[in-house]
């Protein structure tokens, strides 16, 4: 009994170690938004697939090299930020560090897979979640 013990705790943390190599590759992809719910307020999908039918996405670009650019794309052209990012595997946490080293944020993992992130992120008592999917240009 104590070895199966043993052996499902060895199998247990061989797949945190696998996790968390797989969480950063994983997450270094394009993202593109998809849903977007603030507080009570829910942006269903349907209401930002009208906005990117129109031209209107917010894009998430992580690169393997810990940058990442926040794209807002508008018909006109849009904006681009570079942060730097990193995932913190004891909390479940992806943290952005802004260029213009304003306010740093933490992001909850709520899920990551290869083919939806969902982080979420609380202030001022408001809990926001973002939801995307992988972006194909």
């Amino acid at each position: 009994m104590k070895r199966i013990s043993l052996f499902l705790i060895l199998i247990s943390l061989l797949q945190m170690s696998f996790i968390t190599k797989d969480s950063t590759k994983l997450i270094s992809r394009a993202w593109v938004m998809s849903r977007l719910e603030m507080g009570k307020q829910v942006y269903a999908e349907d209401i930002v697939e009208r906005q990117r039918s129109n031209g209107i996405k917010t894009v998430l670009d992580f690169k393997s090299n810990g940058v990442c650019y926040i794209k807002v794309i508008t018909p006109k052209g849009g904006t681009t930020k570079k942060n730097t990012w990193k995932i913190i595997e004891e909390k479940n946490q992806l943290v952005m560090y802004p260029e213009d080293k304003s306010q740093t944020q933490a992001f909850d993992i709520v899920k990551l897979s290869s083919k939806v992130l969902v982080i979420s992120l609380e202030e001022d008592g408001i809990i926001s979640t973002f939801y995307y999917k992988v972006y194909k240009d």
